[in-house]
C-alpha cells in the first residue's frame, strides 16, 4: 500500500483526482493520505483540496440526475422553469458536496477499522453513492423516486439488467435499515446507489467487450481495480486474448491474480488451465507433459480436485510415452505405442464430461495427440511390414518369458526348484556365474518352476531402495515380504526389531502354508555396504538368524563372485550353511532351440510365434552361432538380433559369406561395451597382460601365477581343454581383442 506525507495541495487539482482515482480503485485509502500529516493546516487543506477539486464532477452528475427525475419523469414542482432550475442546482450541490464529505468520512472509517485500501475504497464509494443519490431524490414525491431515479439515470446510464436487479436486491436491504429514519423512497434509493457502486456492478456491461477481444485486458477493471468482490464473468477468456499478443505478460497476469486477488482467483485458475491445454496440444514429445503438469498444482476450492486429476492423467501419458520411447525396435515399440494411444483416448472420453470451461482446450489438446500418435503407429507398422524377420532378440537385459525371445534354462532352473523344495528346508542358497550369462534371467523366470503356494520376491541390490540405508534396506525387504499383511514396515529401525518382524511374518506364512523365496541379485554390493561402513555386519546375522530358524523364508543371494572371492567381508563364516549353484552356458540344444523357435513360449502361440529355418543363419546354421558364442546367453542374443537386422536391412532370406562377416562386424559394433568389461574391465593388470598375448595369437601358454589362472576359468573367459595351450573360449572376444584392443 502507497503512503503519503505530503498531503494534496489545495491548488493540485491533478494531485487530488489522482488521489481520488487511487481511492477508488483501492490502492491508496484517504486513512493513509492523512495517517501522515501533522498540523491542523496541512490537514485542513488536503480536505478542502479533496472535497473542491471533485465537487464540479459530483455536481454535474447529480444535476443531470436531479434534471433526469425531475423534468424526465414530469415530477417537477412547477414553479417555472427558472426557479425549479435554482432549486435543481441547489439541491445537486448540497447533495454533492454531502456525499463527498460522508465518502471521505466513511472512506477513513471503514478504512481504519478493515486496515485496508480496499475498505476504505467500499467506504467511500458508498458515501459518495449515498449522497449523489440523496441529491437525485430528496424532495421527490414518495412512492415514484425510486423508481424514476434509479430505473432512469442508471438504467439509461448502463442498460444491465442484472446490475439494476442485482443492486435493488442490495439496495433494499440496506434501504430498509435507513428508510426508517429518511423516509422508504430516499431509504431505497440510497442504499441501491451504494451498493451498485461499492459492488461495481456496472463494470458487467464491458464483460462481452473483453470476452469478444474487443478490448484487450490491460483495460480490464480487474487488471486495475483491487476491490471487485464477485467473480468477474469472462475473465479466464480475456486472459486467454491477452496471451496470444503476449503470453509472459499474461502469465505474469495470472500469476498475480493468483497470488493477490482471491475473488478472480477462478478466473486466473481457470486461464491458467486452458492456457496449459494449449501448449499440451503443441507439445511433439507427450514425455514433456509431466513439466505441463506441474502448472496445474495449484490451490482452488473450485478446481482443485479436478486439476490434480488432470494433471494424474497428464503424467500417465507422460509416463506411458517415455516407454514407448525406450523400445527402439519397431516390433517392441509398436505395442506401447497402442497403449499409449488408448490412454489418450481414454483421457479424450474424460475430458468431454469436464464441461466449460476445461473440456474444450483439453479435448482439442487430445485430439492433436491422437494424431501424432497415430502417425506414429502407422509408421512401425508400415516397418514391421517392411521387415522380413521379427525383432523378438534381446542383448543386454533380463528376458521375460512370453514377450522376447526366450528358452528356459531346464537343467539350471530344475535344479534350483530342487533346492529350494528340499522337505527340511533350505538353508539358503548362492547363484553365481559370470556377467551376462543370464542369472537375472533365471531368476525372474524361476517362479514357472517353484510348486505351489511358494512365492519368489525379487529384489536387487541395484535398487536406490536397497542400497540407501539401512532403514530404507530393511523397510524395502520387509514390504516385499509383507505386502498387504498390516506390518508396517518404515517403523523398523534396528536389526533385531527386523528379525523380531521377520518371526511374526514367519509365523503367518507357517499359518497360511506358504513359502516366501527372497532374491537378492547382485548381493556383492550388500558387502561394499559393509566394507564401506554404511551397513552394520550384523545384518549377515540376521540373514543367518533367519535362514536358521525361518523354513517359510528361503534367502538367496546372486552374484558373479563367490563368498571366498570377496575376502573384505567374513561372508563363509556368517552364512556357512548356504549352498551353491552356477549359472553357465548355453548347452547346444538350448542355443539352437532358442534360434530356431525363439516366441515359443508366447502366451498366444498362433499369433507370435516365429520359425527360423536353421540356414537362415548363414554356413553352419544356429550351430555356428552357438559356437561364434561360445554359447554364452547374451553373445548368442547379440548374434541373432544382428543377424535378422542384416538380412532385414539387405531384404535376404539367409546370410551367405559376405553379409555373415558383415553381421559379425555389426555385433561387434553393438557389443563393444559389454565385451570390453567382460574381457579388460573385471582383468587385473595381470590378467590383461595375459590377455594381451591373444591380440596376435590364437592362443598362448597358461599363466604362471594361479591366482591368474584361477580367475581366468572362474570367469569362463579361457578354453583350457589343450593344458599347455590356452585360448579365449568365445571366438567373437578374439575378433573383439584383435580388432579394438
Amino acid at each position: 500500500m502507497n503512503k503519503s506525507s505530503a498531503g494534496v495541495s489545495l491548488w493540485d487539482h491533478r494531485g487530488a483526482l489522482k488521489a481520488w482515482w487511487n481511492a477508488y480503485r483501492g490502492q491508496l485509502g484517504f486513512d493513509d493520505l492523512f495517517e501522515g500529516l501533522t498540523g491542523g493546516r496541512t490537514r485542513a487543506e488536503t480536505a478542502a483540496a479533496l472535497v473542491l477539486h471533485v465537487l464540479p464532477y459530483a455536481f454535474l452528475v447529480t444535476l443531470v440526475g436531479r434534471a433526469s427525475l425531475l423534468w424526465g419523469g414530469g415530477l417537477g414542482p412547477g414553479n417555472g422553469f427558472v426557479l425549479d432550475l435554482l432549486f435543481l442546482m441547489l439541491v445537486a450541490l448540497a447533495g454533492s458536496a454531502l456525499g463527498i464529505t460522508f465518502g471521505i468520512a466513511f472512506g477513513i472509517a471503514l478504512g481504519i477499522a478493515t486496515r485496508s485500501a480496499t475498505g476504505s475504497a467500499f467506504g467511500i464509494a458508498a458515501g459518495i453513492a449515498a449522497g449523489i443519490a440523496f441529491g437525485i431524490t430528496i424532495g421527490s414525491p414518495f412512492g415514484s423516486a425510486f423508481g424514476s431515479a434509479f430505473g432512469i439515470v442508471l438504467g439509461s446510464a448502463f442498460g444491465i439488467a442484472f446490475g439494476i436487479a442485482f443492486g435493488i436486491a442490495a439496495g433494499i436491504a440496506l434501504g430498509s435499515v435507513i428508510g426508517i429514519a429518511f423516509g422508504s423512497a430516499l431509504g431505497i434509493a440510497l442504499g441501491i446507489a451504494a451498493g451498485v457502486v461499492v459492488t461495481r456492478l456496472y463494470y458487467l456491461i464491458l464483460a462481452p467487450f473483453f470476452a469478444w477481444n474487443w478490448l484487450d485486458y490491460p483495460r480490464h477493471p480487474v487488471a486495475w481495480d483491487l476491490t471487485l468482490r464477485y467473480p468477474f464473468p469472462g475473465l479466464s477468456s480475456a486472459l486467454l486474448h491477452f496471451a496470444v499478443r503476449d503470453r509472459t505478460k499474461a502469465d505474469r497476469a495470472i500469476d498475480h491474480l493468483l497470488e493477490t486477488y482471491p475473488s478472480q482467483r477462478w478466473g486466473a485458475v481457470s486461464a491458467r488451465a486452458r492456457l496449459t491445454a494449449q501448449d499440451a496440444a503443441a507439445v511433439t514429445d507427450l514425455r514433456q507433459l509431466t513439466g505441463l503438469a506441474d502448472h496445474l498444482d495449484v490451490e482452488d476450492r473450485v478446481f482443485a480436485v479436478k486439476l490434480i486429476d488432470v494433471a494424474s492423467r497428464l503424467r500417465n501419458i507422460a509416463a506411458q510415452a517415455h516407454t514407448a520411447r525406450e523400445h527402439v525396435r519397431p516390433a517392441w515399440r509398436l505395442p506401447a505405442v497402442d497403449l499409449l494411444y488408448a490412454r489418450i483416448e481414454k483421457f479424450e472420453v474424460e475430458a468431454r464430461n469436464w464441461g466449460a470451461p476445461l473440456s474444450g482446450e483439453w479435448v482439442a489438446a487430445a485430439q492433436a495427440w491422437k494424431a501424432r500418435v497415430d502417425k506414429e503407429r502407422a509408421a512401425l507398422r508400415a516397418a514391421g511390414a517392411q521387415a522380413r524377420f521379427p525383432e523378438v532378440f534381446r542383448a543386454g537385459e533380463a528376458i521375460v518369458r512370453g514377450q522376447e525371445a526366450f528358452v528356459p534354462r531346464t537343467v539350471v532352473h530344475e535344479e534350483l526348484a530342487a533346492q529350494l523344495s528340499l522337505p527340511q528346508g533350505c538353508p539358503g542358497l548362492l547363484v553365481t556365474g559370470p556377467r551376462r550369462t543370464g542369472k537375472s534371467t533365471v531368476l525372474m523366470n524361476l517362479q514357472n518352476y517353484l510348486p505351489a503356494r511358494t512365492e519368489l520376491v525379487y529384489t536387487s541390490m541395484e535398487s536406490a531402495r536397497m542400497n540407501g540405508s539401512e532403514d530404507g534396506f530393511r523397510a524395502f525387504l520387509l514390504g516385499q515380504l509383507g505386502g498387504g499383511q498390516g506390518l508396517d514396515s518404515t517403523a523398523i529401525s534396528s536389526w533385531a526389531e527386523f528379525e523380531d518382524a521377520l518371526d511374526r511374518l514367519h509365523h503367518r506364512f507357517e499359518n497360511d502354508e506358504i513359502t516366501k523365496i527372497v532374491a537378492i541379485d547382485e548381493y556383492e554390493a550388500l558387502g561394499e555396504r559393509i566394507a564401506g561402513g554404511r551397513f552394520d555386519v550384523q545384518v549377515l546375522g540376521s540373514l543367518r538368524a533367519s535362514m536358521q530358524g525361518h523354513r517359510r523364508i528361503i534367502w538367496l543371494l546372486a552374484g558373479k563372485r563367490t563368498f571366498d572371492e570377496l575376502p573384505e567381508v567374513a561372508w563363509a563364516r556368517h552364512l556357512i550353511g548356504v549352498r551353491s549353484l552356477s549359472v553357465g552356458m548355453f548347452t547346444s540344444d538350448e542355443s539352437t532351440g532358442l534360434l530356431a523357435d525363439p516366441m515359443r513360449h508366447a502366451p498366444n502361440l498362433d499369433e507370435n510365434r516365429t520359425l527360423l529355418a536353421d540356414d537362415t543363419w548363414g554356413p553352419g546354421g544356429a550351430a555356428a552361432i552357438h559356437d561364434e558364442a561360445g554359447g554364452w546367453p547374451y553373445f548368442v542374443q547379440l548374434l541373432a538380433e544382428s543377424t535378422l537386422y542384416t538380412l532385414t536391412r539387405d531384404g535376404a532370406a539367409q546370410l551367405d559369406r559376405d553379409s555373415h562377416e558383415r553381421m559379425l562386424d555389426l555385433a561387434l559394433e553393438r557389443g563393444e561395451q559389454p565385451l570390453h568389461e567382460l574381457i579388460l574391465g573385471e582383468s587385473t593388470e595381470a590378467e590383461r597382460r595375459w590377455l594381451s598375448q591373444l591380440m596376435s595369437s590364437d592362443g598362448a601358454m597358461p599363466p604362471d601365477d594361479p591366482l591368474v589362472r584361477r580367475a581366468l576359468r572362474r570367469r569362463m573367459l579361457v578354453d583350457d581343454t589343450d593344458g599347455d595351450r590356452w585360448t579365449l573360449r568365445v571366438p567373437l572376444m578374439r575378433r573383439w581383442l584383435r580388432r579394438y584392443a
